[in-house]
């Protein structure tokens, strides 16, 4: 229970919970009740439902839930749940008042992979397909844990005597959380912290690598990652392990090392920046002045030109002026020192989307039927049928049709969007609209799409009635009545 209220309406609500079996569809939830204007009188929501999907560890979603009276009318309802991962944001002992627009938030931080439900619970006293149930179901993933490294190997050069200090970065794949111990055989090489310690991913490991009265030759070691197998309730994963060379040797050249060695980025069209960055060092641990040069307007370079290493560059991709297609450039970095390696090539390959984007919509039209004065709430959604997320905008001309997205005009698929008619019903007739979705930015991304609104206005017409509008006999077997 989320607020308190009166014992009895309480009372009432979890009876009716406990009684039954069957989940209401979306057709139920706004089943007509008659007022004491003599009006109907009924709860809708939009939507009847809720299906999330998380990563473990996730921390909060949120989705909006629309509350409303299908006559338009304002009447007072009261919200409740069970499950501590699914919060509304009534934050209020108070009645709330259709319409209403609520917020559902979903914490994923306690949670282990699996499936698990709850069901919202909208109780109005004014309406008689009261109480509304809506059936939540979240879905947790992240029993696939697996941990990686960064880098994947070693391979150190050193003179006799010399020491040379490094990191690994441990970290899962999936943002999952688990922890993990690390081992590794040889003296000269010490990950820091040393021995068995339990460690959380992600974690940044320092590496000392110390060639003292190792004579000049290749040498091997392993550094192993194993789950922390002492805790239940961390992911388990397979092992890992990292390779790490040491050649000690005497006299040594200068050799350019960078990372990453090559870059594949991938960005949408809409002038959107990516600021990254690649390091260099000399691979024997020697201060060598370096420098670096590319030819694409697309990828920008700092304007210096002599750096020391060790030392890390950031560079910038900004694809405002390219249509859809596939670009290749490549990042030259030099020494002068000799002998070397010099240059030494980082090939950079940029994708910009475009052109294969299939926008959609569920339903593809609408038509509504309204009496005069009445208002009708419907969603449209809105998504790429592969799943990207893309930005988009929607219009439309009539007035009686009202759109309203969740952040105003522009949109990112997937999304929905809530549709109001009858705000300013005309006469009556039947009339029609149309629903743009258009592509926001670079007009090749996909085809707009155009969805049909018809709206027919019924004249208003006698209204028949019934006095009782119903009836309700209770008899024992073989009982008869008469003269009703």
């Amino acid at each position: 229970m989320r607020f308190p209220v009166k014992p009895l309406k309480l009372a009432l609500v979890y009876a009716f919970v406990a009684s039954t079996l069957l989940v209401p569809t979306t057709s139920a939830l706004a089943q007509s009740a008659t007022g004491a204007d003599g009006l109907d009188t009924a709860l809708a929501v939009i939507p009847g439902s809720f299906e999330f999907t998380l990563n473990q560890g996730d921390s909060v979603v949120s989705e909006s839930l629309y509350v409303y009276e299908v006559g338009g009318r304002s009447i007072n309802f009261w919200t409740y749940n069970s499950s501590y991962w699914l919060d509304l944001d009534t934050m209020s002992a108070s009645p709330l008042y259709t319409p209403r627009l609520l917020f559902v938030s979903i914490l994923t931080d306690t949670l282990a992979p699996g499936t698990y439900t709850d069901t919202i619970i909208i109780w109005a006293s004014e309406a008689s397909n009261s109480p509304l149930l809506l059936p939540v179901t979240l879905t947790v993933e992240g029993g696939d844990c697996t941990v990686a490294t960064q880098p994947a190997s070693f391979h150190f050069w050193l003179a006799p005597g010399e020491i040379q200090y490094d990191s690994l970065y441990v970290y899962e794949i999936n943002n999952q959380f688990t922890s993990f111990i690390h081992f590794n055989g040889s003296d000269w090489l010490a990950v820091d912290p040393l021995g068995p310690t339990v460690n959380p991913v992600p974690k940044i490991l320092p590496i000392i690598v110390d060639s003292d009265s190792l004579l000049p030759g290749t040498y091997v070691d392993t550094i192993f990652i194993f789950p922390d197998t002492d805790a239940a309730v961390v992911a388990p994963f397979p092992p890992v392990a990292v390779p790490v060379i040491l050649t000690v040797e005497g006299d040594s050249a200068t050799e350019l090392v960078v990372y990453p060695t090559s870059f594949d980025l991938t960005m949408p069209p809409g002038g959107l920046i990516i600021d990254t960055v690649f390091h260099v060092w000399e691979a024997h641990g020697q201060n060598v002045i370096f420098w670096f040069s590319n030819h694409s307007l697309w990828l920008t370079l700092p304007p210096v030109f002599n750096l020391v290493t060790p030392d890390s560059v950031p560079f910038t991709v900004h694809e405002d002026t390219l249509p859809a297609g596939i670009y290749y450039d490549t990042i030259v970095v030099e020494t002068g020192e000799q002998p070397s390696n010099s240059p030494v090539l980082i090939p950079v390959k940029l994708t910009v989307g475009g052109g294969g984007y299939v926008v959609a919509t569920q339903p593809s039209s609408f038509h509504f039927q309204l009496m005069p004065g009445e208002v009708r709430f419907d969603s449209l959604y809105v998504y790429e049928t592969h799943g990207a997320s893309i930005p988009c905008a929607f219009y439309n001309h009539e007035p009686w049709l009202q759109i309203y997205g969740t952040w105003g005009p522009l949109l990112m698929t997937p999304t929905t969007l809530t549709l109001a008619v009858g705000d300013s019903l005309p006469a009556p007739g039947t009339y029609a609209d149309t629903i743009f979705i258009v592509p926001e930015g670079d007009t090749t991304m996909f085809p707009p799409v155009a969805v049909p609104v018809a709206l027919t206005v019924h004249p208003p017409g006698p209204v028949v009635k019934a006095v009782p509008d119903h009836f309700q006999f209770s008899v024992s077997p073989g009982d008869t009545l008469n003269g009703i």
